[in-house]
């Protein structure tokens, strides 16, 4: 029902780019033989439009002053920050700043976003130190944008 939600966590189906397996294409696991052959130019362009309709009846769902998490795990730019500046732009959401610990890195800006609005964005790379663990597989490339719908 719409502006019937306080709060929307929203992730979205992507390309999966910040995966090992996605990254490793053609590796030897049966998984990322079949991932490479689906990760396609077709498809890494057709992803954001699809993400966006999702993004667009999130926002439908919020009431006023509630809070929408947008969440991949993708390193794409075009899954990411376009989203974001398409978000802001044509849907009006405010983007917000990570409250208490900062971790992971900042988002890029690139596609309309300012480096203001990129440094309130979450970019967590595969094998960056955001954990201070010294193993370099220990986790997944992933990005977190927070939004409030204006009052």
């Amino acid at each position: 029902e719409a502006c019937s939600f306080d709060r929307v966590l929203l992730d979205p189906p992507c390309s999966a780019l910040g995966l090992r397996p996605s990254l490793r294409v053609g590796g030897v696991s049966a998984w990322s033989k079949a991932q490479s052959r689906q990760t396609t130019a077709q498809n890494l362009r057709s992803l954001p439009s699809y993400q966006r309709r999702m993004l667009y009846e999130a926002n439908a769902a919020l009431k006023p002053g509630g809070r929408l998490v947008l969440s991949t795990c993708t390193l794409n730019p075009l899954e990411n920050e376009a989203t974001v500046a398409w978000a802001q732009q044509r849907l009006g959401l405010e983007l917000q700043t990570q409250e208490g610990v900062r971790v992971g890195g900042p988002g890029m800006s690139v596609h309309g976003l300012s480096q203001e609005d990129a440094s309130r964005l979450q970019r967590f790379l595969p094998g960056e130190d955001n954990w201070a663990n010294d193993n370099v597989d220990s986790f997944t490339g992933f990005f977190i944008a927070c939004f409030r719908k204006p009052l």
